[in-house]
């Protein structure tokens, strides 16, 4: 009697084990790289759970980009472009970030409650913004592409369905430079899937930004393969929801910016929008970098090739 409860404790203790150590594989899977010329611990990315902010579906309505402000012709590479994640579920925080007129590039969910208000605010702001399509990730299960509280785009979907999907998505918010994914670590593997996205992005001549989200995406070798003009996040500014931490990580991109052109991604969150209001372009640049919105970087770097 005695052996049976030994083997029972004992099986409990190894189930016990196994799913810690499972859980700790899923976290890994949720890392990105850091970018180039980082030479420290990958950020992890925002991919398990929905944005905080999925309320009020609203339905989808039709028609659209917003011209980039053009720069001179640059002096040097040392570009650093923010982009803000998660736009469209709150409007007064929109307004704040908005009036500090920092060269951002915005990406809005669609379908969220001020997400065709926001587009409306930056567009006739001239600022440019891209669609923040969600997308299958890891812990997503199969077969739900459709729900908007989970992923339009997922795993399985034909080239067909991957146009009926993208197209009411991109209707939704005229005038979008482009779109990155949300969320989509198990999406941005799929090649057949990112082939299929991409092809619909160049049948309307739309920029594509990889977020990341895993460390074997494919997406951007996808879009540059497919001619498009693309581009792929660095770095993860608040993983964290803390200012210093947030101001901290903004002041690593920066210097990683000194070494070459590098992209980062914050969202729309209080403490983050708290740690960008200290951020003075003018500042920045006397440190050698330049504070750029994406379609500028693309623009800068098209140059420096010529």
């Amino acid at each position: 009697m005695r052996f049976r409860w030994f083997f029972a404790v004992l099986l409990l203790v190894l189930c016990a084990l196994a799913a810690i150590y499972a859980l700790g594989v899923v976290e890994k899977e949720h890392e990105v790289t850091g970018g180039p010329g980082a030479g420290e611990p990958a950020p992890v990315s925002p991919d398990i759970a929905p944005p905080e902010s999925l309320p009020d579906i609203a339905p989808l309505t039709p028609e659209g980009a917003v011209p980039a402000r053009s720069l001179d012709r640059p002096d040097s590479g040392r570009f650093l472009a923010i982009v803000m994640d998660d736009c469209g579920g709150n409007i007064e925080l929109a307004r704040q970030v908005l009036s500090m007129d920092l060269p951002l590039t915005w990406a809005i969910i669609p379908n969220l409650r001020y997400s065709s208000e926001t587009a409306s605010l930056l567009a006739d702001s001239g600022v440019p913004f891209l669609v923040h399509v969600p997308m299958q990730a890891v812990p997503d299960p199969d077969g739900k592409a459709g729900d908007p509280r989970l992923y339009y785009i997922g795993t399985g979907m034909s080239q067909d369905e991957v146009r009926e999907a993208l197209t009411p998505l991109l209707d939704s918010l005229p005038g979008a430079y482009g779109i990155n994914n949300h969320r989509g670590s198990k999406a941005t593997e799929d090649r057949a899937l990112m082939d299929s996205v991409m092809a619909v992005l160049k049948e309307r001549g739309l920029f594509f930004m990889d977020s990341s989200t895993s460390r074997k995406t494919v997406a951007y070798e996808a879009a540059a393969e497919a001619g498009l003009l693309s581009a792929k996040n660095n770095r993860f500014l608040d993983n964290e929801s803390d200012r210093a931490k947030i101001s901290a990580q903004i002041e690593k991109a920066i210097s990683q910016a000194k070494k070459g052109s590098h992209i980062a991604i914050c969202h729309l969150r209080p403490q983050t929008v708290a740690a960008l209001e200290t951020l003075s372009p003018d500042e920045i640049a006397k440190g050698g970098v330049r504070l750029v919105t994406l379609p500028q970087l693309m623009e800068l770097e098209e140059l420096s090739d010529e």
